[in-house]
């Protein structure tokens, strides 16, 4: 209605997303926060709670849960056996290195990055998907100029061997490329996705 802010809320019986005039309220059964809101926009983007992003889940899991045992075999080694393993330090790094770009991929996905949406969500629907949609092609624009500017790095300095591993360090730099790629194919596919409900938002309204 003019004049009066609408609050999107999920309505959980229909599968709709309903706009109404009442009062902003958190304690009102119908309401919930545009994160939660945007939860089924993200399932059904395909790439949020869907297979890839379990798979992509449980990597960065087992990336991680690598590096805990091996920070924890390392320290047990070195303060109790005096001993340790070779390349052991350098590997951690590099799992590291990968756990962060496909992390910081997965996080966009899960609309986990940080952002700040106090006065987007004040916004009016139409400007609410506009603002939404032009975050997320900044955040491609960025990632786009990593993937660019990432190549012309691995070619200069990609064969070079590790100290201790002797493994080409373009097999570790790939990983920052993959990650950027990953953030854009998300992006993209929670952008249609804000649009899509955009369009039935209006159409419910209509």
């Amino acid at each position: 209605l003019p004049g009066i802010r609408s609050i999107r809320s999920w309505n959980w019986q229909s599968n709709f997303v309903i706009f109404n005039g009442r009062g902003f309220s958190s304690e009102d059964p119908g309401f919930c926060s545009i994160k939660e809101a945007d939860e089924p926009m993200n399932e059904r983007a395909g790439m949020n709670n869907g297979v890839f992003s379990r798979i992509l889940d449980k990597v960065i899991t087992f990336l991680f849960f690598t590096i805990v045992i091996l920070t924890i075999l390392l320290v047990f080694l070195r303060y109790v056996l005096n001993a340790t393993i070779i390349g052991g330090n350098e590997l951690m790094e590099y799992l590291f290195i990968y756990t962060t770009a496909l992390g910081a991929a997965l996080a966009i996905g899960r609309d986990e990055h940080i952002k700040i949406q106090y006065f987007i969500e004040k916004l009016p629907p139409v400007l609410f998907a506009g603002a939404r949609v032009l975050g997320y092609l900044l955040v491609v624009f960025i990632n786009a100029v990593i993937v660019w500017l990432s190549f012309p790095w691995m070619q200069k300095v990609g064969m070079s061997l590790s100290p201790v591993l002797r493994i080409p360090t373009w097999t570790v730099q790939v990983s920052v490329p993959a990650g950027c790629i990953l953030a854009i194919l998300y992006c993209f596919a929670k952008s249609w996705a804000v649009l899509r409900r955009y369009a039935e938002e209006k159409g419910g309204r209509s």
